[in-house]
């Protein structure tokens, strides 16, 4: 982010190298909130990979996925689909 100079656009970032445990573990998104302070109100996500959009929408959160590329619907992680 502030590589991009994109930083200044956010309030915080929440980083889950404390609790050890990666998305889409849904204590991740419970952390989240608790950094943030957003128990009653709506907390978004923003992704680019669809299985974090998912695992954020089981844990009650806002998301919105980003689509990289324009030719693809979702992430194929190189898996060729068409096989």
């Amino acid at each position: 982010m502030g590589h991009n100079d994109l930083l200044e656009q956010f309030e915080g970032l929440v980083s889950v190298d404390d609790l050890k445990s990666f998305k889409p573990d849904p204590a991740v998104y419970a952390y989240a909130r608790r950094k943030t302070g957003a128990w009653d109100e709506p907390l978004c996500l923003v992704s680019s990979n669809a299985w974090d959009v998912i695992g954020a929408r089981a844990a009650g959160l806002l998301a919105v996925w980003v689509k990289r590329d324009s030719e693809k619907v979702f992430e194929d992680w190189g898996i060729d689909l068409r096989r």
